[in-house]
């Protein structure tokens, strides 16, 4: 089992990486778990992609999106519907962008939402993670008719769980 201590203090930075259909649902939800905690949480969203036509059977967009940035889009309509901060990165991921988030949000306990489908990315994420001296990764997956989900933390340097890439 995995425990955190968090105290009063505790602020929670909640990255999720894809707004596609593991992410965009996510991301629907995710803010009413966080009321009650505005003042303690920052949702950062990331996603490269664009709004296209066959996303809206199963992802969380309108007609109106189509062509727009997936997490700019979703950043949008959180903001104007909960009272959760929420910030959008609208590139993919190359490097040490989540890292240079982290760095960024010093003060924040970053807690990597992994809602990708591609292994490339998913070890950009686990690289970032790595990085980190406390953190959470939660990596999601689905196929048509299953899915899985990872779950890792580091507490003080240690890592405790197994990523995707350890199993």
């Amino acid at each position: 089992m995995i425990k955190f201590d968090f105290n009063n203090d505790t602020k929670l930075l909640f990255i999720v990486i894809g707004c596609g259909g593991v992410g965009g649902n996510l991301v629907r939800d995710l803010p009413k778990l966080l009321i009650g905690m505005e003042e303690k949480s920052l949702l950062m969203l990331i996603d490269g992609d664009v709004v296209e036509d066959k996303n809206l059977v199963r992802q969380p967009y309108q007609l109106q999106d189509i062509g727009q940035n997936k997490a700019k889009i979703l950043s949008r309509k959180i903001n104007t519907f909960y009272n959760i901060k929420t910030l959008y990165y609208d590139k993919y991921l190359l490097s040490t962008e989540l890292n240079d988030i982290c760095i960024k949000y010093f003060d924040y306990i970053p807690i990597f939402l992994g809602c990708v489908d591609n292994d490339k990315t998913r070890s950009l994420i686990e690289d970032n993670f790595k990085l980190q001296k406390t953190a959470i990764y939660i990596d999601g997956a689905n196929t048509v008719n299953d899915g899985n989900v990872y779950v890792s933390a580091i507490i003080n340097n240690k890592q405790r769980g197994k990523l995707r890439s350890d199993v």
